[in-house]
């Protein structure tokens, strides 16, 4: 790229400051604006794949974010994350990298053709591991749980892979209640114990349909962390509830086993809280403290245990664990 003549001389752009960006855009992942610039038509279709229908929904600093595509290079290979203080990192080779200021709020990325054409695979490495990273540094906290609700109520489903997170909240949804998510609660800082979620999708490892026969017809896919999944959308489920977010009134760590015994037992909220936080990232102070604070804010929140073998189950030690 060169810069125009400056008295009769052409200066030279070595860092590319001045690639026309000729396409723009907002976005509002989880409801928080995100200003997306690029040169690309394949940014903004991957963009609005995951985000195209959410509103907005909070009044804050926009997120701004620059993404540049070039034609060379290959696919990127799977990237490696590094951070110090506010500053980030992705690199996955020389031609597709990224960094960005969670002080700013703002970052860019230098990607090749081929991986903006990958549109799964860029929002994986690139696109939303960056924006919900950014998020998570100031509006939002990430935990590793489900949020479903029945009657206003929510219930945090927290445990680790492979307890039956996604498969109970689905089956509480097939059963009426509403789902906010299935993996990923983001927890709002405030008074109240809220969270939000990516409601508009659903994610599902390959044996699910041994539960839930009408996910038989959808395809199993190799996703980019390398695990076989199911990932339909909820629209395509006439007649499921769901909602962007909901207040938490209970804390259930999941417990699924192949014995007889189903019960459930309350538990030290304390305990949950910790669960959920030694699952979870660590960034610079200020926001490692901004995360324990909001989670913290759980220890008001009665927690359960419950033991179960399979999603009927767990829907009704979770239904009359509402009774109670």
């Amino acid at each position: 790229m060169i810069t125009p003549a400056v008295h009769g001389h052409v200066r030279p752009d070595p860092l590319l400051q001045n690639v026309p960006l000729t396409v723009s855009r907002a976005f509002y992942p989880l409801g928080f604006r995100l200003e997306l610039t690029t040169n690309s038509e394949d940014v903004l279709k991957a963009a609005s794949e995951c985000w195209g229908m959410r509103a907005p929904s909070f009044d804050c600093e926009a997120i701004r974010l620059r993404v540049i595509v070039q034609k060379d290079g290959d696919l990127a290979p799977e990237p490696s994350f590094r951070a110090q203080g506010s500053l980030f990192a992705v690199i996955a080779d020389r031609q597709n990298f990224a960094t960005f200021d969670a002080r700013m709020l703002s970052g860019f990325c230098f990607i090749s053709q081929a991986t903006a054409a990958d549109h799964e695979w860029f929002r994986w490495s690139f696109l939303e591991s960056i924006v919900y990273t950014l998020l998570s540094q100031r509006y939002v906290v990430p935990v590793h749980a489900a949020l479903v609700a029945r009657d206003g109520r929510g219930i945090l489903l927290c445990g680790r892979s492979g307890f039956g997170k996604s498969t109970l909240a689905f089956a509480c949804a097939r059963e009426g209640w509403t789902y906010v998510c299935d993996d990923a609660t983001f927890l709002l800082p405030g008074e109240d114990a809220e969270g939000i979620g990516k409601s508009q999708k659903l994610r599902f490892r390959e044996d699910a349909p041994c539960w839930f026969p009408e996910l038989s017809s959808y395809p199993v896919h190799l996703r980019p962390n390398g695990r076989l999944a199911i990932e339909p959308f909820t629209a395509g489920f006439p007649g499921l509830r769901t909602a962007f977010r909901a207040r938490i009134h209970h804390i259930v760590l999941l417990d699924r086993q192949a014995g007889p015994c189903t019960h459930s037992v309350r538990i030290p909220s304390r305990d949950a809280v910790d669960s959920l936080l030694t699952d979870m990232p660590l960034y610079n102070a200020p926001v490692n403290e901004f995360h324990a604070s909001t989670v913290n804010r759980l220890l008001d929140v009665p927690a359960w245990r419950i033991v179960y073998r399979n999603p009927s189950e767990g829907v009704t030690l979770l239904s009359e664990l509402l009774q109670r």
